[in-house]
């Protein structure tokens, strides 16, 4: 499977489970830490790590969870395949 065929799903779910290993492994956080310092419900950090989700994950708390994470928006905006800025 060459990296066209991966969905903005799969490739936002390796971003976010990837936050979410550094987070545990630098911060000592649980998801439920994550949640409370990145302002995203666990529901949704998991929905996000199952590739659950139809419209694009609201970019005000994709934005909330990469600045708590210390992580480039842009980043996270690639791996949705939108462009840096995000739509307007």
């Amino acid at each position: 499977m060459g990296s066209a065929d991966v969905s903005p799903q799969m490739a936002f779910a390796r971003f976010v489970r990837r936050a979410i290993d550094d987070a545990r492994d630098e911060r000592g956080w649980t998801v439920t830490d994550l949640a409370s310092h990145t302002g995203v419900g666990r529901s949704t950090v998991f929905r996000w790590l199952a590739g659950d989700w139809q419209d694009y994950p609201e970019l005000a708390k994709v934005r909330g969870f990469c600045s708590a994470l210390d992580l480039p928006v842009a980043a996270a905006f690639r791996a949705l395949g939108l462009p840096d800025a995000g739509p307007a």
